[in-house]
């Protein structure tokens, strides 16, 4: 859970003395959250534990730090299920 208060909807605006509304300034955050094999053990595990059902079980933690306004983890949950989906491709044979 981030402790960082939520200001990364550009939808946020704030008073400016007397100039009326403007949007805040939002900081820009790395893209790369997790290392791609992170991600792959994380995927490897849920998927050992889980089967197919690996990716609704990243996409429920993905949805919950959304829910939360937690950024990173939402975005290290994405990057988990894009690697359970290649895995479970791999594993497919597709």
């Amino acid at each position: 859970m981030s402790i960082d208060p939520d200001v990364s909807t550009s939808s946020r605006q704030r008073q400016e003395s007397g100039a009326g509304v403007q949007p805040l300034r939002v900081p820009k955050r790395s893209s790369l959250v997790l290392e791609a094999p992170d991600a792959a053990q994380i995927a490897r595990n849920l998927t050992e534990k889980y089967g197919p059902a690996a990716i609704a079980f990243a996409g429920a933690r993905a949805a919950r730090a959304v829910e939360v306004g937690d950024d990173l983890a939402a975005d290290a949950w994405q990057a988990v299920i894009e690697a359970t989906r290649t895995l479970l491709r791999q594993v497919a044979g597709v």
